[in-house]
């Protein structure tokens, strides 16, 4: 049976908004819990979710059970820790996820009990936030589920919490909601909507992990001027919206929430500057350190074929470490090709235009030296 559509007040027909029917949000929830515990299932019965290589293993344990003693204790947040080579900055030092909500669950649960379902909420959220900025956009809402459970389930966000990466997956998380905020602000016109992207920024900037950070603003920057550039690409369930004659006079609300976000999360990076240049990465490791974290081409292949180079302890290729995984899915790929189709029926070409080009200057991104390298030796060639 065909579910009877829930007509928007009149406010926001204008803007080809759609009031979500609640058996709709229940299902995305259901749906998103059940793909979560797919991999979180471990934690049912006390499981630690992490491997014994992981960061959070080695030493991210200890740097939360010493903020959250202090923390039970009523002494605060600690400003030093002194049981790590004779004593160094704890919040300067970015000993984790100490100002992001996180810290709550350490406070009634126990330390790696919390640092566990802190990974397994961000798995759910990454679903619902996805589905939510998917539905924005126009996808209908079953595709949108679908949408929602590939991408918790891609390798690199389900891979997050094997390895301890904790602000990774934050982020992950939170990008998707930055983009259902934009969407809001700068194609409807929503003043409510640079609230959220100032509250999402700044949680991405408490999380904190300045790398996953940064490309989360550039996507983020990225797509709301695509947006101004192209607003009818990015539709609503109606068809595309109308451009508003004075679009471009929201970048500066947009720009503004940014510089809120980081105002939020200056608790945590003022420390920092003041310290960078007594810590031991202060002065960075150079070039060639830098290139060898790059993605080697043949291991691209491991986002059709999972298993090709291995994890952990069985993998062959030439980084270092290998802690993650680069699935994407084989289903999700035959899904993205099938996105460029469809002919005039298909409503989000153009805007699927949008993220293959944004996936390809992510892909030459994680290639890095190898990109480089090429390049260099292409031209002294010539």
């Amino acid at each position: 049976m065909k579910p009877t559509p829930v007509e928007p007040p009149p406010e926001l027909q204008a803007i080809g908004a759609t009031v979500v029917p609640s058996r709709h949000r229940w299902l995305a929830i259901a749906v998103c819990a059940v793909a979560t515990m797919l991999v979180g299932w471990p934690a049912l019965t006390g499981g630690f979710l992490v491997n014994p290589n992981s960061d959070q293993y080695l030493a991210g344990y200890a740097f939360r059970e010493f903020a959250a003693q202090s923390l039970r204790s009523g002494q605060g947040f600690p400003q030093w820790n002194p049981y790590q080579f004779g004593g160094m900055p704890f919040v300067a030092a970015m000993h984790g996820d100490i100002f992001y909500p996180t810290f709550l669950l350490r406070l009634v649960l126990p330390t790696d009990v919390a640092m566990t379902w802190g990974f397994i909420l961000h798995l759910w959220l990454a679903g619902l936030f996805t589905i939510g900025f998917l539905r924005a956009v126009g996808v209908r809402f079953h595709a949108s589920l679908v949408g929602g459970v590939a991408f918790l389930l891609s390798g690199a966000v389900a891979s997050s919490p094997s390895p301890g990466h904790d602000g990774k997956l934050f982020v992950s998380a939170l990008l998707p909601a930055a983009l259902w905020a934009i969407v809001r602000g700068i194609r409807d016109g929503r003043a409510t909507a640079w609230a959220s992207l100032a509250f999402v920024t700044g949680l991405a900037v408490l999380s904190p992990h300045p790398q996953l950070l940064q490309y989360l603003l550039l996507t983020s920057g990225a797509f709301a001027l695509w947006l101004l550039w192209r607003p009818s690409s990015v539709v609503a369930d109606d068809g595309p919206v109308p451009s508003a004659p004075n679009r471009w006079k929201r970048i500066a609300p947009a720009f503004a929430a940014v510089c809120l976000g980081a105002l939020i999360g200056a608790v945590q990076y003022l420390p920092v500057l003041e310290y960078v240049a007594w810590s031991p990465r202060g002065g960075g490791k150079g070039y060639e350190y830098a290139t060898s974290f790059s993605l080697p081409p043949e291991e691209m292949l491991n986002m059709y074929l999972p298993q090709f180079s291995g994890l952990l302890d069985r993998y062959w290729g030439r980084n270092g470490i290998h802690l993650h995984s680069e699935y994407l899915g084989a289903s999700t790929l035959v899904l993205a090709a099938f996105s460029f189709g469809g002919g005039l029926t298909n409503r989000h070409r153009s805007h699927a235009w949008f993220w293959l080009v944004t996936f390809i200057i992510s892909l030459l991104w994680a290639l890095g030296g190898a990109i480089l390298s090429v390049g260099v030796r292409a031209y002294s060639r010539h």
